[in-house]
């Protein structure tokens, strides 16, 4: 790990220069990867068989789980974070706060119920942006529930009242007049049942040995996976949710103090990028699912001993930097 000075105070600038090299080489594997998932998407679009694509998708496998899958996302070192600490209650405080500052619920429901009615014409004004930053306060709440409430999970109505918003905004952005007025009716019907705003009061703010028994579990079930040296596509997605689990976790982390949180930063950035590469690669595969091509359930991914290897010591990494976060009332 790079240390920004040393006891004469004079290597700040191979640091930052060290740093900018390796987001650049980070940067070049990145479109390496990219290249390599493009490539692959447009010889299957261009081959005629099932014959033909399977032998396509068998020689970039090869290719992407043995090193392409992890350049530019390796981790060498394990390290303690020094003075990293949060209050979950005042984490959930200000992601309600935002919400609130944001939402007003009376002028909402009205264009909701109108446009429940097929009433279009409300989408003209600032209630699309409204709905957009509403969709984003409410993630940003339910991510609260999933890493600083106790239970490690959001009100099922909540959670509900979130999925339906986001159903209601994909409809606006394909604009489909009737899934439109569906999806605002269906949470108009949900949201007179069960107020968000009541829904969230539940929040009870995690304990450290909550927190560590929460990660703790995320890690060893993550690392079953692991030890596999194939995987069915199904279970392939499973391994994906569970380094997502790790990026909301350093998600919420890394908006405390963001400036003093440059290593959550870096580490989430890192899992993310991971978990962009792994979505990309389900994706192709429930496209060839969908084709008959692969049979979702029954097709296997095998991995090399070298990926698995940095795969391990990523979420080694991940677990030993959450577990050594200090919480405080």
């Amino acid at each position: 790990m790079l240390k920004i000075a040393s006891a004469f105070g004079r290597p700040i600038i191979l640091f930052v220069l060290s740093l900018t090299l390796a987001w650049a080489q980070d940067d070049f594997e990145s479109k390496k990867f990219n290249q390599s998932v493009k490539n692959l998407i447009e010889d299957l679009e261009e081959a005629n068989s099932k014959k033909e694509k399977l032998k396509i998708l068998s020689k970039a496998e090869e290719k992407i789980y043995g090193k392409l899958l992890m350049d530019g996302l390796q981790v060498n070192e394990v390290e303690p974070l020094v003075d990293q600490s949060v209050s979950p209650r005042q984490y959930f405080d200000q992601q309600r706060a935002k919400m609130e500052a944001q939402f007003n619920e009376e002028q909402f429901l009205k264009k909701l119920k109108k446009l429940s009615e097929g009433d279009l014409d409300v989408l003209k004004n600032s209630f699309v942006d409204s709905l957009k930053e509403g969709r984003k306060n409410n993630n940003n709440l339910r991510l609260s529930f999933f890493v600083m409430d106790d239970s490690h999970t959001a009100p099922k109505n909540f959670n509900r009242f979130v999925t339906l918003w986001g159903r209601l905004n994909d409809s606006i952005a394909a604009g489909e007049k009737k899934d439109i007025i569906k999806d605002a009716g269906k949470l108009l019907d949900h949201y007179q049942t069960y107020s968000p705003l009541q829904e969230i009061d539940q929040f009870k703010p995690t304990k450290k040995t909550s927190f560590v028994n929460f990660i703790t579990e995320n890690y060893n079930d993550l690392n079953s996976y692991l030890k596999k040296t194939s995987l069915t596509i199904e279970e392939f997605h499973e391994l994906r949710k569970h380094f997502k689990n790790y990026l909301n976790v350093f998600l919420s982390f890394k908006q405390i103090n963001p400036g003093q949180n440059a290593e959550l930063i870096k580490l989430a950035d890192k899992i993310d990028e991971l978990s962009t590469r792994l979505g990309d690669l389900n994706d192709i595969y429930t496209e060839l699912d969908y084709k008959d091509v692969i049979n979702y359930r029954k097709y296997n991914v095998e991995f090399s001993d070298k990926i698995r290897l940095q795969l391990t010591n990523v979420a080694s990494e991940i677990q030993y930097k959450a577990c050594s976060i200090q919480f405080r009332p």
